[in-house]
This record gives C-alpha cells, sequence and structure tokens, in this order.
C-alpha cells in the first residue's frame, strides 16, 4: 500500500469549502430533479469569488450557474 502525506491544514479547509458547497447544493433539490442537485464553490486565495447549484432541467449545472460565471469572468 502506498503511504501519503496529509496536510491536516488543507483537509480541515477542503472539509470548509466542501461544506460551503454541500449548503448550495441543498438549494437545487427542489429545482434539479431528476438531474442530482450539485453545489459548486470557487475560491481563490482563501476567499470565495463564486458559488451556484444545479438550475431546473435543461438549465446551467452547478458550475455553469450566474454566481460561477462571474467568477470565471474574473480570472
Amino acid at each position: 500500500m502506498t503511504e501519503c502525506a496529509v496536510d491536516e491544514g488543507r483537509v480541515k479547509d477542503d472539509d470548509f469549502w466542501m461544506g460551503l458547497a454541500l449548503e448550495e447544493a441543498a438549494k437545487a433539490r427542489r429545482l434539479s430533479p431528476p438531474n442530482p442537485a450539485v453545489g459548486a464553490v470557487i475560491v481563490r486565495d482563501g476567499r470565495v469569488i463564486g458559488r451556484g447549484f444545479t438550475q431546473q432541467t435543461g438549465g446551467p449545472h452547478a458550475d455553469g450557474s450566474e454566481g460561477c460565471r462571474r467568477a470565471w469572468r474574473k480570472r
């Protein structure tokens, strides 16, 4: 088995950001069926610069939501 080093501070940060993405996904529960409810959070230098969630069927995926698109344009 291969061992890998784990940066404990990074893991805590990742858990925090994932929690925010899950909060975004919760907003999609009623809109997204039959698609999955997905949340997205875009982070740069430790700050959230975009967030979004799956829209209704035929609409944008979480990473294509308006909040995320604005963040991508800021790059």
